[in-house]
């Protein structure tokens, strides 16, 4: 079974969210070019929705074949929750899990959200050849006429 793009999205964004902090960014970073004007940290009343995790870890072989790894997804599973338990005491923020049915109503949007997520850091961060002609960034990552 290869899981799907939406599900690998989702486990990204989660880890993400919990290496970054949970998304609390410190007073130097508040200048980061990657930052919204005027964001500099999760204001302390805010609701932070959690969306169910869909982890599965596999193996790909030299001939493209993935063999799924139950007891490593089993793990990280385990892990990623122990992780994300730590974490929510320490945002100082309202967590809510969601369960999959309370998730399912936002799936479209969840999904919409991974398109142009992927799409930004293939165009964005990605390799200069991906680059958007109209990208003020396209200059100085190609090195050649693109």
């Amino acid at each position: 079974m290869i899981p799907s793009l939406a599900g690998i999205v989702r486990v990204l964004a989660a880890v993400l969210f919990l290496w970054t902090g949970g998304g609390a960014v410190g007073a130097a970073c508040a200048q980061s070019k990657n930052l919204a004007p005027g964001f500099e940290a999760i204001p302390k009343n805010a609701r932070i929705a959690i969306m169910p995790t869909d982890i599965e870890l596999f193996v790909i072989s030299a001939g493209g074949v993935v063999e799924p790894k139950a007891d490593w997804t089993e793990a990280a599973t385990r892990r990623f929750r122990a992780a994300l338990a730590q974490r929510k005491h320490a945002l100082g923020a309202t967590v809510v899990e969601l369960t999959q049915r309370e998730a399912d109503a936002f799936e479209e949007i969840n999904s919409l959200h991974a398109a142009v997520a992927t799409a930004i850091s293939l165009h964005h961060f990605g390799p200069s050849g991906f680059a958007l002609p109209t990208s003020p960034t396209k200059s100085r990552r190609c090195s050649r006429a693109c």
